[in-house]
Parts: C-alpha cells; structure tokens; sequence
C-alpha cells in the first residue's frame, strides 16, 4: 500500500483558514517598587532581553520610567508560563498612578509574532523618610533616604525645630537642598536645651511625586561651652557665668601666657588621680564614714573613670605580684591618651630597684612616630 500523507493543519484541509499563534503580553505587576514583572500567554524568545524592547510611561501621558536592565524572572507557584522577564527600573513611579508598559521585536520561542503589546498596573513605591537629623550651633541637618524634589521642600516658614523640653523657641530662616539632605539656619544658636525635633513640611515628596512618610527626627545638640577662665566658671541651664574668684578647680594652672598642658603634666595626672575603686578592688583602708573609695566627681556626669589605682597598692609589698599590678593599674590610667588621639600608643614598664623602691617608667609614642619618655625612679615614696 503506498504512504499516506497525513494533513496537520486542519483548518487548511477543511478549506478554513488556519489559526496563527502570537506571543501575547499578559500581565505586569511589581514585586517591589523599583522592578516590574511581564508575564506572556508563551515564552519569549528573539530580543526578550534587550533593554530596546520596552517601553514604560504613565497612562495618562505623564513622564516615562527608564528601564535599567532585563533580566529572566521566576514564574509563580504552579504558573503555566514558562518564562517571565523581569525588568529593574531606573526610578520608582509614583504610588497609586497607572503605567503602562509596551513590548517591540520581541518573538515567541519558536519565532511567533507579538500580538498583545501593552498592558497596564498601578505602581507601589516606597515614600521618602526622614532618617537623620543633626544640628549644632545655628546649623540643623537633615537627611532623607531619596532625593527629594526641590520645588516641594517649601519656604522656611513651614519647617519647624521645637526643643523637647522647656527653652527657647527656635525659628528656621532659611533652607538649603543638596541631593538627599536639606540644611536649616536657625535662630537663635541651639544651647538652651540639648534636645530637639526637626519635621519638615507634608508637602515635601520625591521627584516622582510620593509625599513624605516620615517627617520628623530627634537630635541632640551639644552645649556652647564658654572658654576656660582663670576665674569665671560656666554655669548650666541659661548660659551665665559664675563668678568663683580664684581658679581652684584647675587641675593644671591657666593664664593666657602659659603654654599648652605638656605630655608630662598629663601621664602624672592621669598615674596620680585616684582613679574610683571597682566593686571588687580590695582597699588598703577601709575606715572612715563612708569609707574613701577614690574617684573625680566628673566621672559621675561623663560615665568614664579617670586616674589611677595605683593608691590601692599604698601598703601592699614589694613582690612580683605588686610589680604586675602596678604595670596593669598604669597602662589602664593611660589608656585613655590613645582613644583621644594624643599619642599613637603607650608603653609602660616596671622594674623593683631594692626591697622598697620601684622605677616606673612611661613611654608615648606620639601620632607622627616621635617619643617621649616619662620616669618616676621612686614610684613608691609617692605612695608612703
């Protein structure tokens, strides 16, 4: 028997026309506000991953949204689509507004015609936020996480910058906007209270036109200190100054002809202060009402200890025991001139020179590699 063509296309044996299969966009959504997913009705094939092949604008005529880059997208659980395309977009639209996104030359897996080329979403997108505020003097930042659009930032009058608790009222006369942070001039300087709240106007919205979400930032603002005087002490809450006659509370004597505190006058106050007692550290003394336990009264303000323990070994022996203290209270009494950037490092040694004397010897490596040497060849006759 001889062969027997079989006709596939039934439409064309039956005298219809046969039916043509297209590549059809389906839908689009975003996973998140700066990427849009395309799903077809077949996979994609020719020019799906060209960036030329899309097109996104606003249904209602408004500016287009870039397209940054293409890239193959993962269909949904139990989806019948082979492959999506996932677009990443140069900028998020504006939440709630209509887009629309067009498809060109692009073809089907097995070389089908696009038929459906646009379809439409309605666009999330993230709202600008205040992040960080600071301020200092007559200067009062404040940092968005997205550029906001200038003409919205508004006229000083419509931002504010309260304290949080009783002072001064601040007012905001003038506003400057550089990229994603705006800069307030206040009046007057910030040194009533240390705490404040700066919020911007409701109007303020990115360059897509997404209003602002978070408004508002708290900061602290650090006191104006006054100058140090050989007779005047600054007091706290209005700024004024107390007039204590003589500077006894120097530490180190001060007058405008002295020359700055030298390297040597600070290892001997910080070897020499008595540094406040652990609640572990046994005392040499314990009478008294209360009992004497060290410390400087501006450790309970600044939550750091300054000087010493040394005071604690006052009776303790001579001993290798003793000798290892002494190096360990020392390096932590100056440890504090390397966090403040005085000296590069501190190296302390110890050494017994006979049954009751101990050479001390302190050695500060300064920032640009230059040494200075500090000794104290009786240590202990400080301490009798």
């Amino acid at each position: 028997m001889a062969d027997v063509g079989i006709a596939l296309n039934f439409g064309a044996f039956n005298g219809m026309d046969p039916v043509v299969r297209t590549l059809n966009l389906a839908s689009a959504s975003q996973p998140d506000p700066t990427h849009v997913l395309l799903t077809f009705d077949i996979p994609p094939g020719s020019g799906a991953l060209l960036l030329a092949s899309y097109t996104l604008d606003a249904t209602d005529g408004g500016a287009a949204i870039a397209v940054a880059s293409v890239a193959e997208g993962t269909p949904a659980p139990g989806s019948a689509v082979a492959l999506t395309i996932l677009l990443s977009l140069a900028a998020q639209g504006t939440l709630g507004k209509a887009y629309r996104v067009t498809v060109s030359g692009v073809l089907g897996a097995e070389g089908e015609a696009l038929g459906t080329t646009i379809v439409s979403w309605t666009a999330t997108a993230e709202r600008p936020n205040v992040v960080a505020v600071a301020g200092a003097g007559r200067i009062v930042t404040v940092d968005f996480d997205t550029t906001p659009d200038p003409a919205t930032v508004g006229a000083p009058g419509s931002w504010t910058v309260q304290p949080l608790a009783a002072g001064a009222v601040v007012v905001v006369t003038a506003v400057a906007l550089v990229g994603s942070r705006a800069s307030l001039t206040v009046l007057p300087e910030l040194t009533t209270v240390e705490s404040y709240r700066a919020t911007c106007p409701a109007t303020l919205a990115d360059l897509q036109g997404n209003l602002v979400a978070i408004r508002t930032g708290d900061f602290l603002a650090p006191r104006v200190v006054e100058p140090e005087s050989a007779t005047t002490w600054s007091a706290t809450g209005d700024g004024a100054l107390l007039d204590i006659g003589a500077g006894w509370f120097e530490l180190v004597p001060w007058s405008p002809s002295l020359p700055p505190v030298s390297l040597d006058q600070l290892v001997w106050l910080s070897l020499f202060s008595d540094r406040r007692a652990g609640p572990d550290d046994e005392l040499s003394v314990t009478s008294g009402d209360p009992v004497y336990r060290g410390g400087w009264w501006a450790d309970t303000f600044t939550g750091d200890s300054f000087g010493s323990k040394l005071w604690l070994l006052a009776r303790s022996p001579v001993n290798p025991t003793t000798l290892l203290q002494i190096q360990q209270f020392a390096t932590e009494a100056l440890a504090w001139m390397v966090d403040a950037g005085i000296a590069a490092r501190v190296d302390v040694s110890v050494e017994r020179q006979d049954l009751g004397q101990v050479a001390l010897q302190v050695v500060v490596t300064r920032c640009d590699g230059s040494k200075k040497a500090v000794l104290y060849p009786d240590l202990w006759s400080s301490f009798l």
